[in-house]
This record gives C-alpha cells, sequence and structure tokens, in this order.
C-alpha cells in the first residue's frame, strides 16, 4: 500500500516554486525529476511498508518476484520505488530480492522500517526514491 500526500508548492508567477503551504520557501534539494516514470517536484510524504513491492499491503514471495521481474524481466515499474527499496540503500537493485527472499525465508530478521509492525509508514532514510502519486 503506498499513499502519498503533496504539501501546496505551486509557482510564483516568475516561474519559481513557492514556499509549502506552511509558507517554507523550496530550495534545490526539495526539486527531483526522476526519468524512470516518478517525476515529483515538491516535497513529497508517502506511507508505505518496506518489501511490499506489489502494494498489497504484505509481505510473500510475490514482493520477491515483482522486484526481480521488473529489474531482469522488463516487468512494470511498481509503485513505490520506496517500498522495493528492501534493504533502505536508497537504491533499486538485486539487493531488495535478495533482502525480501532473506527476510520471509531465511531468518535474517524483519526488513527496516517502515512495516516492522505490519503497518503503513514514512520512509525515516532520506533518499531520492518516492511513491507514485494515486490518481
Amino acid at each position: 500500500m503506498c499513499a502519498t500526500s503533496t504539501r501546496g508548492d505551486e509557482e510564483d508567477g516568475n516561474g519559481e516554486a513557492g514556499g509549502d503551504a506552511g509558507g517554507q520557501p523550496l530550495v534545490d534539494s526539495d526539486l527531483f525529476l526522476d526519468d524512470s516514470g516518478f517525476n515529483v517536484s515538491g516535497r513529497h510524504d508517502a506511507t508505505f511498508i518496506r518489501g511490499d513491492a506489489n502494494s498489497d499491503g504484505g509481505l510473500d514471495l510475490a514482493d520477491a518476484v515483482t522486484v526481480l521481474s521488473h529489474l531482469f524481466l522488463g516487468g512494470p515499474a511498481p509503485d513505490c520505488q520506496d517500498a522495493v527499496d528492501a534493504s533502505d540503500d536508497g537504491m533499486v537493485d538485486l539487493s531488495d530480492g535478495v533482502s525480501l527472499v532473506a527476510s520471509l525465508f531465511l531468518g535474517k530478521g524483519p526488513l527496516p522500517a517502515p512495516g516492522v509492525d505490519g503497518r503503513a509508514g514514512f520512509d525515516p532514510t532520506a533518499d531520492g526514491l518516492f511513491c507514485n502519486e494515486s490518481p
């Protein structure tokens, strides 16, 4: 499950981003463009369960298959990059599929937060990964 919420970032008429709804000005580090299908600008918050690559609300072998299919078979990009980043290293790569399988079947313990308790939460690690906005 991946839900996003954006704060009111709008242009100020001069083509520059204005502040958020709380009056905070945006800075260059708040603007992100990613050519992998996740075009995000402004400050974004998202809740997700770490490792829930298929966004079905749970962790199972299907999540590892979703990650590996996307990486190696040209499968569709998952809705939430942060959820796919099972190893919480800020990248979507083979280590994420391995981390999922190790956690599920090899007794390597839970994946990093959020989701350790089964509930979606915000990413405690700053990185360049995001979730698509819900329509």
